[in-house]
């Protein structure tokens, strides 16, 4: 079994627990929309958060973590909602975390839970430039408390952050987020993810071609990777067998180190598989083509998110990085091109200015498959931006995967 399907038990558990409860209840939830219905915790200052997974942080080392469903990531996914959990037993844990480009920073802090036996007691931070030699900044004594908490110093120039559990009371110890403010020396960018690499034990491999990124991770069945950067991580669809789902990786500055969350179908907490580590690995042999992802994940899921298009800031299509994977929405529209239509989508914004955005990246992607010579009507191309979605994103990470413009199959 691999990586990105061992979360199934969990989401097994998880769903006989909802059924359970509900089964249970004496009245149904209200529905989402309903005034009196629970909302997610805001992830404002996660968006503030330099140590973000979705503006390419990544996870350097961790001397441990309950289960990959508790790891060291879900301290700097973005998410107030998840966390970091120790081994039973065993609270007193060091994480390290590459940021994506070097900063100066002048605050430190954590997000905990709000149950007393889960704070640490005593948490130290060191700062590094070459994640080699550390300096101790400082130190917290935190409060049990979901509102993030910090710790000023004065301004450093680092590239990595270690967090240190010195002292705790209970049994297990938990994170919710870790947090560096201060600004970048230079604009982030993502690592590259091209080449070979070992991820949980296992081995793979990805394959660039301009904006577009393929991948194997072959561990048992194989789980197959197609997708792109958005110049800060990279985002995919996969499919294995039957299963199809999303993931987000990041990679360490230095290229030597991935982080990465798994997802089965929609990247939702719910749907939520596990953390993917890697590190960098010579490549005895490459592989000569990478595999079909976009039409069995297109048959399964009914649509495709195509990550591997780039857009530059003023929403307009890099026609050469882009060209890998013009060519694969080409040979998959050209030959059925009633049965498909383009949605965009777009969540970092207002809903007015997310609208204008995926507007302008539709109109530059309908140029760019006109020159091609597959001229499509206006009406194969729909604005969405954050309209209706399918999901509504919490995260940073989830805004990346859900903002891009989709090939939906026509039912």
């Amino acid at each position: 079994m691999t990586a990105a399907v061992r979360g199934c038990p969990r989401l097994l558990w998880m769903s006989a627990a909802l059924f359970l409860a509900f089964a249970c209840s004496k009245a149904a939830p209200p529905p989402e929309d309903h005034p009196l219905a629970p909302r997610p915790p805001s992830d404002a200052d996660e968006r503030e958060n330099l140590l973000n997974f979705a503006h390419g942080a990544s996870v350097v080392s961790r001397t441990g973590e309950l289960m990959l469903d508790s790891s060291a990531l879900l301290a700097i996914d973005g998410d107030p909602s998840s966390a970091w959990l120790s081994p039973p037993g065993d609270p007193l844990q060091t994480l390290v975390f590459s940021l994506p480009a070097p900063a100066r920073i002048t605050r430190l802090g954590v997000r905990l839970s709000d149950k007393p036996h889960l704070s640490p007691k005593r948490i130290r931070f060191a700062l590094s430039a070459d994640g080699e030699t550390f300096t101790v900044v400082a130190g917290m004594t935190p409060k049990a408390t979901r509102e993030a908490q910090f710790a000023d110093i004065a301004p450093v120039e680092a590239s990595y952050v270690r967090v240190e559990i010195t002292e705790a009371e209970g049994r297990y110890v938990s994170l919710v987020s870790v947090h560096a403010r201060g600004e970048f020396l230079r604009r982030p960018e993502a690592g590259s993810i091209d080449g070979c690499w070992t991820i949980n034990g296992s081995g793979a491999e990805f394959a660039s071609e301009g904006a577009r990124e393929t991948g194997t991770f072959a561990s048992g069945t194989p789980v197959h990777l197609e997708g792109g950067s958005d110049g800060r991580f990279h985002r995919f669809v996969w499919i294995r067998g039957n299963e199809f789902g999303t993931a987000a990786i990041s990679v360490t500055p230095e290229g030597d180190r991935l982080a990465g969350l798994t997802w089965h179908e929609e990247p939702i907490p719910l749907f939520f598989g596990n953390a993917w580590y890697g590190e960098r690995r010579p490549c005895a042999a490459r592989t000569a083509a990478p595999a079909d992802v976009a039409r069995p994940y297109l048959a399964r899921a009914g649509r495709l998110p195509l990550y591997g298009l780039r857009f530059d800031e003023e929403e307009r299509l890099s026609e050469q990085e882009s060209e890998a994977t013009l060519a694969m929405v080409d040979g998959i529209v050209r030959a059925q091109p009633r049965q498909f239509r383009f949605i965009g989508w777009e969540f970092r914004f207002d809903a007015e200015k997310n609208r204008e955005s995926a507007r302008r990246r539709l109109a530059s992607l309908r140029d760019a498959l006109s020159r091609r010579g597959l001229a499509l009507p206006a009406e194969r191309f729909v604005t969405r931006g954050s309209d209706e979605p399918r999901q509504t994103p919490q995260t940073d990470a989830q805004r990346a995967l859900y903002g891009v413009i989709e090939l939906e199959a026509v039912r």
